[in-house]
């Protein structure tokens, strides 16, 4: 199970030779999507993307397609400060008008179903 995926969009000539690097520098390629003719989608676990970009950062094109994973929702909230706050702020809300909205009494017989 893979925690955390990132999808990048590669451009160059020659994938057979990036591929080839990828593979004897130890990074796990998830997806591999050809593109066009000069362009391939390559999925990556997280933990591989700095060796990814040691071997990309001269001779390709790249760019972040998106982030995927169990915990890619989680990730993307921590990275947005406008979601993190929203966060915090629901949670303290709903604490401290719990007893507000749940503080309800009840009148009257039981007995009488």
């Amino acid at each position: 199970m893979v925690l955390l995926t990132r999808t990048y969009l590669v451009k160059g000539k020659n994938r057979k030779y990036l591929l080839e690097r990828l593979r004897k520098r130890g990074v796990n390629l998830l997806k591999i999507e050809n593109c066009g003719q000069n362009e391939i989608k390559i999925t990556i676990e997280n933990k591989d993307r700095l060796k990814f970009f040691a071997i990309c950062k001269n001779s390709w094109y790249n760019k972040e397609l998106k982030i995927g994973g169990l915990f890619a929702p989680l990730y993307k909230a921590v990275k947005n400060p406008l979601i993190t706050i929203a966060v915090i702020f629901f949670f303290s809300f709903a604490y401290f008008a719990d007893g507000i909205y749940l503080k309800s009494g009840y009148l009257g017989d039981s007995l009488l179903f």
